[in-house]
């Protein structure tokens, strides 16, 4: 929506009476002259947090919500993972202000603005005038207290900006073990960043004041808002200078923004009259801040089960695999390969991962996660996993299989096939899937999943083979228009929006037959690999005709003597080459006849 279309459109800037001016009592989106409405996911990071558009949509939006992450990727904005967490508490929290410091100075102007609560500090009056004419805020302890905010993400340009437009403050890093910041998705950031004021604190009558407009619970200072400390102000500076007296607010505000001399004069009256310092924050200045994804996030009530996400870097490209405590391991039983288990909007979704067995993590609530593995689960740095053990076995055969011809993965989201393919021991995925796998039309893929056995007790492996034949380009732009929703709720959902990823995993269309077999559901992702054994029949099949024409072409060139057998017959050369020829063909003719069946043989592998 457009700010100036809106009750947030006056700022301090403007008007210093209404400091800190009109403060959305919800996260929003800002983007040069229009903000957006955040719905904060609980339990979720910020970044798959959803917009809501009201209205008109804005460019590029073609659906009715979108996770905060993809909208900052299709406009071409600093991801929120590289951005600063900057609590702000008075102006800069505006709507109107953001436009007026960032727009319109030609400053890249897109910033979410997420809702959150801070314990053990209060926000009071400054002692000293804005280049505007307001008397600003600043931050105070307050053992107890619990005051609502807005941390603002920005990105390194932004801050630069905002660091030069805060002559009077002194940008801060702060410890959330000393002064608890939590966001409304319910994360703790370990650490964040804050401006506090250099000149002090306001004091009138031994009494300091709050900004009123700030929401707080166990506060120990007067509500004031900033009409009344003008008054109060102008009421003091009435009764001690009698050569100039202010008659109200209004004609004191435009003296100050009309002749910098009278500000500079009633500055040092302020900081030498009612100048404060007691109570003061300590804090480090930090001219290296760090960015969300470096920040520690901390999650109340985190279950035994789960494990915070890290990057994994010890890995080789296309594992898909992960790395843990080798005694957590060890104590959990798991074994080469582990099931990963996230819940997202109430529903489970899982992926195979193969641990890295020779790793080292020395923290036993960390995992390390490939970054193909936390988009099919939908996942951040930071966020929060479970581990399961799977049930597995490998045979000497498949141990050199796997020696020999190491399999090609393909990590992919499932969608609901279309109706040619139903009922159909058949798949359709995209083209580059397919160049990537390796393979051609009515090749055999292998899916891979894990579901529950009840006999065992455990997760096991359960694999299902499938033809796979390219989707036509029209069924998926189709599908791409008619996708709708995130909430798996709808025929088509949008699944980059359950996820929060964007672009998404590689699409494969299976019918409802295979995603029971594979005990998965829209949206789930799923490991696919190439057939081998159907791969090894297919060359075979390519080179057995230039074999039968290499050996005709030998035997016509040379005479060669019938051979015996045991002694007693004679067998012509010729008619063990059409013997040979007889088999190579029956061979050809099952391997041709199974290529193009609607039925695939039974595939069982073990691990």
């Amino acid at each position: 929506m457009k700010i100036k279309d809106t009750e947030y459109a006056i700022a301090s800037a403007d008007n210093p009476l209404v400091y800190p001016g009109k403060i959305p009592d919800f996260s929003f989106l800002y983007q040069k002259e229009d903000f957006y409405k955040i719905d904060l996911i609980l339990g979720r990071r910020v970044g798959q947090s959803h917009l809501i558009w009201s209205g008109d949509k804005p460019d590029g939006a073609c659906r009715s919500r979108e996770s905060l992450n993809n909208r900052l990727v299709r406009i071409g904005a600093t991801s929120l993972e590289y951005r600063y967490p900057v609590i702000t508490y008075g102006s800069n929290a505006s709507p109107s202000q953001l436009e007026g410091k960032y727009f319109r100075q030609g400053i890249s102007s897109v910033i979410p603005v997420i809702q959150g609560r801070l314990l053990g500090v209060d926000i009071v009056y400054s002692p000293h005038f804005t280049s505007y004419g307001s008397i600003p805020a600043t931050v105070i302890t307050c053992p107890g207290a619990e005051i609502e905010i807005h941390v603002t993400f920005i990105n390194e340009m932004q801050l630069q900006i905002l660091d030069q437009s805060e002559p009077n403050y002194n940008r801060v890093r702060m410890d959330s073990r000393e002064f608890p910041l939590q966001l409304k998705t319910g994360e703790i950031l370990s650490e964040y960043y804050i401006y506090i004021s250099k000149k002090g604190y306001l004091k009138f009558d031994n009494q300091l004041y709050r900004l009123s407009a700030i929401k707080a619970l166990n506060s120990k200072f007067h509500p004031a808002t900033q009409i009344d400390i003008l008054t109060k102000l102008i009421d003091y500076w009435n009764r001690e200078n009698q050569e100039k007296k202010f008659d109200n607010v209004d004609t004191f505000v435009n003296l100050l923004k009309s002749e910098a001399v009278w500000k500079d004069r009633l500055n040092r009256w302020l900081s030498q009259r009612f100048r404060h310092s007691d109570q003061a924050l300590t804090f480090d200045t930090d001219f290296s801040p760090k960015v969300y994804r470096q920040i520690k996030p901390i999650w109340p009530k985190k279950g035994k089960d789960e494990f915070i996400i890290e990057p994994n870097y010890q890995r080789s490209p296309g594992e898909f695999a992960i790395a843990i405590n080798q005694k957590v391991a060890k104590s959990r039983g798991l074994g080469r390969h582990v099931r990963i288990e996230h819940t997202l909007h109430n529903h489970s979704f899982s992926v195979i991962a193969e641990r890295l067995l020779k790793s080292q993590v020395d923290d036993p609530e960390i995992i390390l996660m490939d970054q193909t593995l936390r988009n099919s689960l939908g996942v951040d740095i930071g966020d929060t996993v479970k581990i399961q053990k799977i049930k597995t076995s490998r045979s000497l055969r498949q141990l050199l299989l796997d020696s020999l011809i190491p399999r090609n993965y393909l990590m992919m989201r499932v969608q609901k096939a279309d109706k040619l393919m139903i009922e159909k021991p058949n798949c359709t995925m995209t083209g580059i899937a397919m160049e990537i796998l390796g393979i051609e039309n009515g090749d055999i893929v292998i899916f891979e999943s894990s579901i529950y056995d009840k006999k065992s007790g455990n997760y096991k492996i359960v694999d299902l083979p499938l033809r796979a034949y390219q989707v036509p380009e029209s069924m998926k732009q189709l599908r791409e228009s008619t996708q709708s929703g995130m909430f798996l709720k709808t025929r088509f959902p949008d699944c980059s929006e359950v996820f929060g990823v964007f672009p998404d995993l590689p699409w494969v269309f299976i019918d409802a037959d295979a995603r029971i077999e594979l005990g998965i559901q829209m949206c789930s992702p799923v490991k696919v690999s190439i057939s081998r054994r159907y791969q090894l029949i297919k060359e075979f099949r390519s080179f057995s005709l230039l074999i039968i024409l290499s050996i005709l072409g030998a035997t016509s060139l040379f005479d060669v003597e019938p051979f015996s057998i045991g002694g007693i017959f004679q067998v012509p050369l010729s008619l063990c080459i059409l013997f040979l020829i007889i088999v190579i063909a029956l061979l050809l003719f099952i391997n041709m006849r199974q290529r193009l069946s609607p039925k695939i043989t039974s595939h069982k592998r073990k691990f």
